[in-house]
């Protein structure tokens, strides 16, 4: 139980940074969008754009990192490790993309903690109920942060072009592991 204190404590803190930076988007971008790209396009739209990017985001990383035919325990992980890297990473960049940076930091908190929910609990596998409450978050917001950045640095592309891009990061080794390792020597 104490780490999940932990977890929860450095979660409060996430949240206090994350509201003194939309505070300071507010103050210096103004309030109306919060730090969100003026595309011309209504925000109820650039939802659904991301929402139906999800299952676009999962078909290509199970298609370019699906572990199933692999015996090796390893070499099954590392699959494992690089597919879900591939999704946070492109769901970040393209959050990014669409909402802003602001924005796309609260979308994958909100997928961390739905996930640590969950497992508390459900459980899972190898995971009584009411013994864990953790989902990968080390490694999946390490990962989402690596999205950001990129999407920072190639602002405003298509789904696509950030699937490209996320694909050579992980190809390269840019990208954390399930145990929080960065990959990349």
């Amino acid at each position: 139980m104490n780490r999940s204190y932990s977890k929860i404590k450095h979660i409060q803190e996430s949240n206090k940074i994350l509201e003194n930076r939309l505070l300071n988007e507010q103050s210096v971008i103004g309030a109306p969008n919060y730090g969100m790209i003026d595309t011309g396009i209504h925000s109820e739209d650039l939802v659904g754009k991301f929402l139906g990017s999800r299952e676009k985001i999962e078909t290509k990383a199970k298609l370019l990192y699906n572990p199933a035919n692999l015996n090796n325990k390893m070499a099954y992980q590392n699959m494992k490790d690089k597919e879900d890297a591939f999704c946070h990473q492109t769901a970040s960049a393209y959050a990014t993309s669409l909402f802003g940076e602001s924005i796309s930091y609260i979308i994958g908190q909100m997928n961390e903690l739905k996930g640590a929910f969950r497992i508390f609990f459900k459980g899972g596998k190898n995971t009584p109920k009411y013994t864990k409450f953790n989902s990968g978050y080390e490694m999946d917001t390490n990962n989402n942060n690596l999205g950001i950045k990129l999407a920072k640095q190639f602002p405003n592309k298509t789904l696509e072009y950030y699937m490209s891009l996320v694909q050579k990061n992980i190809n390269n080794g840019v990208y954390y592991n399930k145990s929080n390792k960065y990959m990349k020597t």
